[in-house]
């Protein structure tokens, strides 16, 4: 303590703004990864009981498709809504496998992340929960080789970047889009944009795979502590021509060709349509 004091009284007003702006950011870091990791885990567990009441709730019958607004309506407290609730199913659903970071066996084994004491007081405080996970970790859809890592998912994204993923129904391009937002550090904006741009068809369709993830990858807007169309789309009908790189302008440019095409087509039937029209009226005159 003493050195360190001996070490700030010798620092000029420069590098006194500076340590304050390291001090700020390395901190401000941590915070939002503690709140991001805690609201995942919040929304995994609700996910969680939401489901299982379903399957199992004693009185279930009662509340049956009402059951989400009659929650939100009985809780009666800001952000936990059905959509909310909605949100938190389908992530229970699509990703059991978070269920290990909340089972009590695997607690201990999560002291790299910062809500490891967490991970564990929830678990004591909710027994149930553990014999949900532990029943539920290996229900996944594809092998474990298709699975991020739970413990990779909840420390490098946050749940607005799972709320993206969700929106991807196929689970092998969802653990495609998981891999690369983790490797690229992707913003949430920038996964979004990536999924609606259909970046895994772009890179399908490129002979130099590696170069076309390297193009996507360095426009790519990164995620900080400072920054917080649903359907995958094929399009073999547009009959675009294997290349190097498959870039978003290629399929733009494809789909206003076949646009145009379509257009024209609907122009020119109506055009037709109407000139049968004018020659059957002069025919009914002349009658």
């Amino acid at each position: 303590m003493e050195q360190l004091a001996n070490s700030i009284q010798s620092i000029s007003f420069e590098q006194l703004a500076q340590k304050i702006i390291t001090v700020d950011d390395s901190m401000r870091g941590v915070a939002v990864k503690t709140i991001n990791q805690a609201t995942t885990l919040r929304n995994w567990i609700i996910g969680c009981y939401i489901v299982e009441y379903e399957q199992n709730g004693s009185d279930r019958a009662k509340y049956g498709d009402n059951l989400l607004k009659s929650l939100e309506k009985r809780i009666g407290q800001k952000g936990l809504n059905v959509t909310l609730f909605q949100l938190s199913r389908l992530f229970y659903r699509d990703y059991p496998h978070i269920g290990t970071l909340v089972s009590a066996n695997h607690a201990t084994a999560l002291h790299k992340l910062p809500l490891s004491e967490i991970y564990a007081t929830v678990s004591h405080k909710l027994p149930e929960i553990d014999s949900f996970a532990v029943n539920k970790k290996n229900a996944g859809k594809l092998s474990e080789q298709f699975n991020t890592p739970p413990e990779n998912l909840v420390s490098a994204l946050s749940f607005s970047h799972i709320r993206e993923l969700l929106t991807i129904e196929d689970p092998l391009v969802r653990f495609f889009y998981e891999t690369e937002c983790i490797r690229g550090t992707w913003s949430v904006r920038e996964l979004r944009r990536q999924i609606v741009s259909n970046l895994h068809i772009r890179i399908g369709l490129s002979e130099d795979k590696m170069k076309a993830m390297m193009l996507a990858d360095s426009k790519a807007e990164r995620h900080t502590p400072l920054l917080q169309i649903r359907d995958p789309y094929t399009f073999e009908f547009l009959g675009l021509q294997a290349k190097d790189v498959v870039t978003e302008s290629d399929i733009e440019e494809a789909l206003l060709g076949h646009l145009q095409e379509f257009l024209l087509e609907m122009l020119c039937k109506g055009l037709h349509n109407i000139s049968y029209a004018n020659k059957f009226i002069m025919q009914s005159d002349l009658n």
